[in-house]
């Protein structure tokens, strides 16, 4: 996924500019908005059964543990709370 330096010269604007009209208009900087959007996306596939390390990779995360971070961070639990609260098998 392009980053906001890459977006802002796709709009041939600068970087700051784009990050701060971004933020003005979405109430959080780009990337906050892009981490928001790929934790989102891996609590659908954790409640359709996926396995956590398989999230992880699916999400584009350097490791599982780097992403169960992330996901603490944003959602307060961990993944495999979310697996095991779902009903899927925790693997």
């Amino acid at each position: 996924a392009p980053d906001a330096t890459e977006l802002a010269g796709v709009l041939g604007v600068s970087a700051s500019w784009f990050k701060a009209r971004f933020r003005r208009q979405m109430g959080m900087p780009p990337g906050e908005y892009v981490q928001r959007a790929r934790i989102e996306r891996a609590r659908e596939l954790l409640l359709a059964g996926s396995r956590v390390t398989d999230v992880a990779i699916a999400m584009g995360f350097s490791s599982s543990q780097y992403f169960a971070t992330v996901y603490k961070r944003f959602t307060g639990r961990s993944p495999g709370v979310l697996r095991r609260g779902s009903g899927a098998a925790v693997a």
